[in-house]
């Protein structure tokens, strides 16, 4: 596993993990989404928010993954494994709030929050849902459809609101099959 000694990276290379190490730590059956990317590396960002602790005097809430890409875009990675209905969306909005902080805090100390947020992406993963899922989550986003992203896809939970706020300059929430083509596709 190669690990990138950038700027501001160096220090917390004891939370660099591969993608697959860092799924079956969160859930087992979440790890099938990385399975086969033992090369594929980021850091644990559930293990790294301890260190806010001391700072901010409670413990945050994080994305599970931060993927720093060759692009110079953090890509914050938030695995579920629940039904999407169960999905709770005030949870992810702060988890990826909350990892802006983080990686504002530890990798990025010499930049300035809007700087980071400018390069920085969320990824929300979900299991591939069935298609009865998927019309519930239709009728629930009205007559528009669900708002679509810089690829096509849909974005679910109304996280689009923290692209349209400057928070992520792009914001996705992609199946398992979604997330394997457009994100590990052009990583293994």
């Amino acid at each position: 596993m190669s690990y990138p000694f950038k700027s501001g990276f160096a220090d917390y290379k004891q939370y660099y993990q591969s993608l697959p190490e860092l799924a079956a730590s969160l859930d087992k059956k979440v790890s099938k989404y990385c399975k086969g990317l033992d090369n594929v590396c980021a850091y644990s960002l559930d293990r790294l928010k301890g260190l806010l602790k001391t700072y901010r005097g409670c413990l945050c809430k994080s994305c599970d993954a931060l993927y720093y890409g060759d692009d110079e875009h953090y890509y914050f990675i938030e695995f579920k494994d629940q039904q999407i209905r169960n999905i709770d969306p005030d949870t992810i909005r702060a988890k990826a709030i909350d990892s802006l902080s983080l990686a504002g805090f530890t990798f990025a100390s010499d930049s300035k929050l809007p700087e980071i947020m400018k390069r920085s992406i969320l990824v929300v993963v979900y299991d591939n849902p069935d298609d009865k899922t998927l019309c519930v989550l239709s009728k629930l986003a009205g007559k528009k459809g669900c708002p679509k992203d810089n690829i096509g896809e849909d974005i679910l939970w109304g996280l689009e609101n923290l692209q349209k706020n400057s928070f992520f300059s792009e914001v996705h929430s992609w199946s398992e099959a979604v997330f394997r083509k457009n994100f590990i596709g052009g990583r293994q």
